[in-house]
């Protein structure tokens, strides 16, 4: 089971960290996510370009499906889709300054479609759990997720 939980903030009165189970996902949810990949979008090292995965449609998402929902239930990500091609992109200013460039990690088509299902999952819960303050600050509520620890 998946826990969520901050060490850092003191727990008052009754309140208990929520406590959640991933799901296993279905067709439609892995269809949305490919379907919502850039076509353009470089590949990753397993050389798989967003737009082969969505030419190949059904043929792919019924294995990729298998696969996510293996992970779930093994809470294991495989570690071929926790590589990314790390590649300097320049920012503005003296193109010969290394400040002048970021980082941005090119990962593969396919755990971002993973990655997608498990955050649409993590963002469900908190949400209906309330368990963001009102308080919170960000982007978005979802934000909050930053500073707490998940344990397996």
């Amino acid at each position: 089971m998946l826990s969520c939980y901050n060490n850092n903030i003191p727990l008052e009165g009754n309140f208990h960290p929520p406590i959640f189970e991933l799901t296993k996902t279905d067709y439609a949810t892995v269809e949305k996510h490919l379907m919502h990949l850039g076509p353009s979008k470089a590949c990753g090292t397993d050389g798989l370009t967003a737009r082969l995965l969505r030419d190949a449609g059904n043929n792919v998402i019924i294995p990729l499906l298998h696969i996510i929902n293996l992970s779930i239930v093994t809470k294991i990500f495989l570690e071929k889709w926790k590589e990314g091609v790390v590649t300097p992109l320049y920012k503005e200013g003296d193109p010969t300054q290394p400040n002048n460039y970021r980082p941005i990690s090119i990962l593969n088509a396919c755990s971002k479609i993973a990655e997608k299902v498990i955050h649409d999952q993590l963002y469900n819960i908190i949400i209906i759990s309330d368990f963001l303050s009102d308080a919170h600050w960000g982007s978005g509520r979802a934000t909050a997720l930053s500073p707490a620890y998940l344990t397996f």
